[in-house]
């Protein structure tokens, strides 16, 4: 890996946690000026020009069209890189938990997006491999209620480290700065602090493989709960020992960074700490929540964009209800 510091010439804009809703990256991207529908309507075009897109992580579970999400963002990274922009991908829990052979968050319509014709054979082959006696019928009734939905093969071996998702999944960073802004999906904690972002993506990376999920409490893992896809302490609402603003401050000037950007916790809009220095963007979209993006523009203060609107940082408005 480089040292994933970027220059962007233009716009960057933050999209956070999308979790498997399609509709919500084509909208944000139709606002902020990013991207198009295909010819055939399916995926995405790039028309940033020398834009940087940055998705925080999350890409994955709970929604519907989580692999078609990955084939949209695949798909813009290589368009954008030709045009002159970038389109930076980051790994959050839901990608580890994925990788780590999690699948308690995955929807039956994601499952549904993998099958094909050779569903019902790859699934009797996954029995085959786990159990051998084709004909112990007690035993395959416990397979199909434990593995109940087509389409679960086909997932899982793809998300593997030889699948399309998953070798794409093990090449995308966990934290990178964008002119003077620290991109991470959730935080990074005291641990962590004065880890290179280069080596921080590495000691990730070399967990993703793990036969199962680390200790969650083991503070020398980077996927644990002191790691950077997973790390609470910059969110004061539901931690309770927050870091302070000095403790951000020295992790800013130790990444020669003016802020930090984060998903990872549900603020219902997108919100500030620490005197601007933290900017939360996880807005809930997956729960209703709005479909907003946030827009770090030279020569003015950062900015959220709603339904094509310029809105302040932090703001609630009421359309119908307030978001």
């Amino acid at each position: 890996m480089t040292d994933l510091r970027y220059r962007a010439p233009g716009r960057v804009v933050a999209i956070g946690d999308l979790h498997g809703r399609y509709d919500c990256l084509l909208k944000l991207v139709l606002d902020a000026g990013l991207a198009v529908p295909s010819d055939d309507g399916r995926l995405l075009d790039w028309i940033g020009e020398d834009a940087h897109l940055v998705q925080t992580g999350d890409f994955l579970d709970r929604g519907p069209d989580d692999r078609r999400v990955m084939d949209a963002l695949i798909r813009l990274q290589e368009q954008a890189a030709t045009a002159g922009g970038q389109v930076h991908v980051l790994i959050g829990n839901h990608e580890v938990l994925n990788l780590q052979g999690d699948y308690d968050f995955v929807s039956a319509d994601s499952y549904a997006a993998w099958v094909d014709e050779r569903s019902v054979s790859e699934r009797d082959r996954l029995f085959a491999r786990l159990h051998g006696d084709a004909s112990n019928k007690a035993r395959r009734r416990r397979f199909n209620s434990e593995h109940p939905l087509l389409g679960f093969v086909e997932r899982v071996d793809s998300l593997d480290e030889h699948g399309v998702y998953g070798q794409w999944i093990r090449g995308l960073p966990t934290a990178i700065v964008v002119n003077d802004t620290l991109f991470v999906h959730a935080g990074i904690g005291p641990e962590w602090r004065d880890t290179s972002l280069t080596d921080i993506s590495r000691a990730v990376r070399a967990e993703l493989d793990l036969d199962s999920v680390c200790n969650p409490y083991d503070r020398t893992k980077a996927t644990s709960y002191h790691g950077p896809v997973w790390f609470y302490g910059l969110h004061a609402g539901i931690e309770a020992r927050p870091v302070t603003t000095g403790y951000v401050t020295r992790l800013l000037t130790r990444h020669q960074a003016a802020r930090i950007c984060v998903g990872h916790v549900v603020s219902h809009t997108i919100t500030t700490a620490h005197g601007g220095r933290v900017i939360c963007i996880d807005t809930g979209m997956t729960w209703g929540g709005p479909v907003a993006c946030l827009v770090i523009d030279a020569g003015r203060e950062p900015y959220m964009l709603v339904d094509s609107q310029v809105l302040p940082l932090g703001t609630r408005r009421t359309v119908g209800g307030m978001f």
